[in-house]
């Protein structure tokens, strides 16, 4: 089996990180790397033995394949460039910055008959594998994504730059339309919004609540549901989970506290979450997430088969994003028009003149 002749597209800090696990994969020869800033292909020159070239046509061989890490408002033109080159395409989340983008991106894959795979890592999160079973038909969900100020994905808001991620996973969780957005959202640092919050129905009935900050004192990124069938909680940072398994008397039919005898009750307050609602840790087997989806890409090059997060997935997450964004831009922050509006708060012009 021919090794996947493989381009890192980027070279910025996730582009390296690309690159350094790529060489550990066997399947993929790493032909090079391509960045069209001369400091960024100085600095990767420095720290690598592989070629760096301004564009993916000047490197020394042909390509199958490419890593797309390049700021998000770039991953259209660069995609639709190496797809019809006849070049597989691992594209960094989010898929595009809109979904006329990502549109076009999969009809020229499609024309082409290539691959698209979407770098939406936490599917590959060792805590959200080990309990991805208990997480069927959910009726709750809330995840919470925070940090500080990176300096990174500046060319978007927080909505693409973090949330995206739980929305990925919440869409592909809850197999079911979106039937209402609720969102509001803040400019801090720029012209895109830096704290959104987002509240999402969904046509069976489940309801999602999301938050995320990149303007945060405190770092986070966990996500809980609730099923018919119990209550997960997953932290992604430090890729732990645990989970409640309710007891038969609790699942089966409500519990008559009227009923229930003061030697009862102080069993439940002291033992609840061991006898009723017993709190276990799930076992995950650590692994490097994205070693694991590069790893994923490779195989479906090699066996002709679609990726775990493919191109059609992300689409589905960035439509709910545009919806979210949309919310965003309309909200009202003092509940009047004209008055504060949008992640910049500012003040949109009346249409009505007064009279002359």
């Amino acid at each position: 089996m021919n090794p996947i002749r493989l381009a890192i597209i980027g070279c910025g800090h996730l582009g390296r990180i690309h690159a350094r696990l790529a060489k550990e994969i066997d399947l993929f020869q790493i032909v090079g790397l391509v960045d069209p800033c001369p400091t960024a292909r100085e600095q990767v020159a420095r720290d690598t033995s592989l070629p760096v070239v301004k564009h993916f046509s000047s490197l020394c061989e042909p390509i199958d394949a490419a890593v797309v890490a390049v700021p998000t408002c770039w991953h259209h033109q660069v995609a639709l460039d190496l797809l019809r080159a006849d070049v597989h395409v691992f594209i960094e989340k989010p898929i595009a910055s809109s979904l006329c983008e990502a549109d076009e991106i999969l009809e020229v894959a499609s024309e082409h008959h290539k691959l698209v795979q979407v770098g939406h890592i936490e599917e590959f999160n060792p805590a959200f594998q080990a309990v991805r079973s208990r997480l069927e038909c959910p009726k709750y969900i809330e995840a919470v994504r925070t940090s500080g100020y990176t300096f990174r994905s500046t060319d978007i808001g927080v909505v693409l730059d973090l949330m995206i991620h739980d929305l990925d996973l919440i869409v592909s969780l809850v197999q079911s339309e979106v039937q209402d957005v609720q969102a509001l959202g803040l400019a801090l640092l720029g012209n895109h919004e830096d704290m959104a919050q987002a509240r999402i129905t969904f046509q069976n009935g489940c309801v999602a609540n999301l938050t995320a900050s990149r303007t945060s004192f405190q770092s986070e990124r966990r996500l809980q549901a609730y099923t018919p069938s119990g209550f997960t909680s997953i932290d992604f940072a430090s890729s732990t989970a645990s989970y409640i398994d309710p007891d038969p008397r609790i699942l089966n039919a409500p519990l008559d506290i009227q009923q229930v005898t003061p030697q009862q009750r102080e069993h439940i307050k002291e033992h609840l979450f061991e006898d009723m609602l017993p709190v276990r840790q799930a076992q995950v087997v650590s692994c490097n997430a994205l070693h694991d989806e590069l790893l994923d890409f490779a195989h479906s090059i090699h066996q002709s088969r679609a990726p775990r997060v493919n191109g059609s997935r992300a689409r589905s997450a960035l439509s709910v994003a545009e919806k979210v964004l949309q919310k965003i831009a309309s909200h009202p922050w003092n509940g009047i028009h004209p008055g504060p509006q949008g992640p910049l708060a500012r003040t949109l012009p009346s249409v009505m003149r007064p009279a002359a």
